[in-house]
């Protein structure tokens, strides 16, 4: 969709702020909808100022060109994460599968989706006239998903379900990174929901906890199929050492009806905290350093 930069926001007497900036290409920053579900969507995820969000700063849209500014936050995207290899383990040595937690245990993995919910229900709890029933993120995968080399988790593209929708209606097609983590409901063309949200983390936690996506295929099409015909979701505990408190607190997340699984974020949040798999704050910290190297 575009190019992302680093850069640098210059103030009076020298000030400089590094920013990330995201330029789109072209056929988008020339298109009227889709700048305008920009906007829209960034003006209000600037209202929400919260410690695992990254912040968005400002929207440049003026003379055909469009661009996006964020915070610059050092780190990893999940997505990126997951495709690591285990320390120690050359590429292509003994082709062996990596087992589930080699790279991210299931306590950093728990402590990891508690932080996005921390971030989500922030956006959740806002309420404006634009978005009476809070912010709903829409598009929450492994890719939104950075993970800080501090140990902070956060939330990136907030404010984008607008954009989401615009994608999904045009001839551009959908996000087809996030499809996987789509919500039965949506699938079905259903408005997308704080409890949308909630099966995309819970459907995050189960691929962070198994090494494995929850629903694969090898087109979009396919994985849509898996979204709308999975009747029941394996428990986590088929595929990796996990306690019986987290996978209840996954396969409620990943209830087929919204009604079954958690009213909020912060509800979600208390079920993680009660299973006592959350990793401290130091401890995250120096997993997500080791990310470095």
């Amino acid at each position: 969709m575009g190019t992302l930069h680093l850069a640098h926001y210059l103030g009076p007497v020298g000030f400089a702020r590094p920013v990330h900036v995201k330029r789109f290409h072209a056929p988008y920053a020339s298109d009227p909808d889709f700048v305008r579900a920009l906007v829209r969507g960034a003006r209000l995820a600037a209202r929400v100022r919260q410690a695992n969000i990254v912040s968005t700063l400002d929207v440049v849209a003026e003379d055909g060109v469009l661009m996006l500014v964020t915070d610059d936050v050092r780190g990893e995207s999940l997505a990126r994460v997951l495709r690591r290899r285990p320390p120690g383990r050359r590429l292509g040595q003994g082709n062996a599968p990596r087992r589930p937690g080699e790279v991210v245990s299931p306590r950093h993995a728990c402590t990891l989706v508690s932080g996005v919910l921390h971030g989500l229900a922030a956006a959740h709890d806002l309420r404006s006239k634009r978005a009476p029933g809070g912010i709903v993120h829409g598009a929450i995968s492994p890719d939104t998903i950075l993970v800080g080399f501090d140990g902070l988790p956060r939330v990136t593209e907030l404010g984008m379900s607008r954009l989401v929708d615009w994608l999904q209606t045009s001839r551009e097609g959908r996000f087809r990174s996030s499809l996987g983590y789509t919500a039965p409901e949506v699938a079905r063309g259903e408005p997308m929901s704080v409890r949308s949200d909630l099966f995309a983390v819970s459907a995050v936690l189960w691929e962070t906890l198994t090494d494995r996506p929850l629903f694969a295929g090898s087109n979009a099409a396919e994985v849509l199929e898996g979204v709308l015909s999975s009747s029941q979701v394996q428990s986590p505990r088929e595929h990796a050492d996990v306690t019986e408190g987290v996978a209840a607190v996954v396969l409620r997340g990943l209830a087929r009806d919204p009604e079954d699984r958690f009213s909020s974020a912060r509800e979600m949040i208390d079920a993680l905290d009660a299973t006592g798999e959350l990793a401290g704050g130091g401890e995250l910290s120096v997993w997500a350093d080791s990310l470095r190297t």
